[in-house]
């Protein structure tokens, strides 16, 4: 598993698909918890996938124009 970091604050992590190094029986547990959260918070916030990918899209362009 590799830590994503930007300005030295961790954003995220890395879990690569194949290889090894990491138990398929762990990605699977960790895949599972973490679309459990991200399904979680997003109810609680009442978000909808349609305005989170729109909101993705919105930033992407807008990273584009620089």
């Amino acid at each position: 598993m590799k830590v994503a970091t930007v300005r030295q604050f961790r954003v995220g992590f890395f879990l690569p698909a194949s290889g090894e190094s990491v138990p398929l029986e762990a990605k699977r547990e960790l895949f599972f918890a973490l679309t459990d959260a991200i399904r979680s918070l997003m109810k609680r916030r009442r978000l909808s996938e349609e305005s989170v990918v729109a909101d993705f899209e919105k930033a992407r362009a807008a990273r584009r124009r620089r």
